[in-house]
């Protein structure tokens, strides 16, 4: 959390404002964080939910401040519990820093608009990066997934929980433990039901890695198998961070963070594919991997595309979806931020890149989207964030009564939803 490092401190498991000049700036990224859900009803949006403000882990002078109960909703997944309660369930994103009492991972609501946080085990956290439904069991990854879970002193070990019921805590099950399997898998960021099996993808500093379940229902550590390792030929590629079943394969992307595996370096997504027996394929990748395998095969992605399909700034697959025969794949492009400083007067550090190229590069800036009806034929959507550069990624892509819909993540306008049919 890098803007919450500049005026936070943390000292024996404490929070505390830095400096008393700070306090403002604290007080005004409160006000302005409150995770909120919006509701879209005979063409007019409505906000139905705001999260309140509860007393946090940040101390004050006299007492703790509030800070808002959640600053995110990474997923909504509806689900029907084995009582035949039908909820729509939404999960936080990105670190709260509400105190323990107070703290949730998971809410829900019986009609969309009215919603309540769920109380949850402490072990599974108080945020997670993926959310959903196998063989009648909502499923949920668990993990660190961000330095700002270390750097508040709230790690989670990375593992699997799941429920039949999950308004109810004493329901919620750990199904996979990574510290007693493989521990370098530090979180589980993505999941796909494909072929009978649960499939998750990991966060890992030595590589992505997927697994699938031995077992339709899972229960313990045995009931896995390792089935990609070394991210998939590249240890850079440190998160298998979305993951998608189209055509009885499971599609996995990769996402990239300069620094997580130890190289700056710029380094887009690749990905790859699971067929139903086990073996996988890359897709989308570079021959030459930024951090090589030893004695790993050879890198031959089998459309010919480099990573990101040739935009080294994509460095995230951030969503993929299903719609009308085609699965579509949306990134997260840097080029927006590096565009933004530019159009700023700021000066870009050296990219090792000619000057031409950058160029070239900055004027495709925003999000880019493309869709293959096979996975081997790959068609652009668009590569220039639905033609807005401050469009920097399709964050959601969701399919809803026969039309696809696109919400953006814009941090200078704010975001949009896209349309189309």
């Amino acid at each position: 959390m890098p803007f919450l490092s500049q005026f936070l401190t943390v000292q024996d498991g404490m929070v505390s404002v830095a400096d008393p000049a700070a306090e403002a700036m604290f007080e005004a990224w409160n006000a302005g964080s409150q995770a909120e859900i919006w509701r879209r009803h005979d063409g007019v949006w409505s906000r139905v939910y705001q999260a309140p403000r509860v007393p946090s882990l940040v101390m004050g002078a006299h007492a703790p401040y509030y800070t808002p109960l959640a600053v995110g909703f990474r997923h909504m997944v509806p689900y029907k519990d084995r009582d035949g309660v039908e909820a729509l369930y939404a999960t936080a994103g990105t670190v709260s820093l509400a105190h323990p009492d107070y703290a949730r991972m998971l809410f829900m609501s019986l009609d969309g608009e009215n919603w309540t946080p769920v109380e949850t085990p402490a072990a599974m956290g108080r945020e997670t990066r993926t959310l959903g439904v196998h063989n009648g069991r909502l499923y949920v990854g668990a993990g660190t997934a961000t330095a700002g879970a270390l750097a508040m002193g709230m790690p989670v070990p990375g593992a699997v929980w799941c429920s039949s019921k999950p308004s109810d805590p004493g329901s919620w099950k750990q199904v996979l433990y990574f510290p007693d399997l493989a521990p370098h898998n530090t979180g589980v960021v993505s999941l796909a039901s494909a072929n009978g099996w649960l499939y998750i993808g990991t966060e890992n500093v030595n590589g992505f890695e997927v697994w699938r379940s031995k077992r339709s229902n899972p229960t313990c550590n045995a009931d896995w198998k390792r089935l990609v390792k070394d991210g998939a030929g590249d240890r850079y590629n440190a998160w298998a961070g979305t993951m998608r079943t189209f055509r009885t394969n499971v599609y996995v992307g990769s996402m990239s963070v300069p620094g997580f595996t130890g190289s700056l370096a710029m380094k887009a997504f690749d990905i790859i594919r699971v067929k139903p027996d086990d073996t996988w394929q890359l897709l989308v990748g570079d021959r030459e991997p930024t951090i090589p395998v030893t004695e790993g095969a050879v890198r031959r992605p089998l459309t010919g595309l480099p990573s990101g399909f040739g935009m080294p700034t994509n460095l995230y697959c951030w969503q993929m979806e299903v719609y009308d025969g085609y699965l579509y794949v949306g990134s997260m492009d840097m080029s927006s931020m590096l565009r933004a400083g530019v159009e700023a007067g700021m000066e870009l550090p050296d990219m090792g890149m000619p000057p031409t190229v950058l160029q070239f590069i900055l004027q495709l800036a925003g999000f880019d989207m493309w869709k293959t009806p096979t996975g081997l034929l790959w068609l652009p959507v668009t590569l220039t964030g639905m033609g807005d550069y401050t469009n920097y990624g399709a964050r959601t892509i969701r399919v809803h009564d026969g039309k696809l819909y696109i919400g953006t993540a814009n941090p200078f306008k704010g975001f949009q939803v896209w349309e189309g049919d």
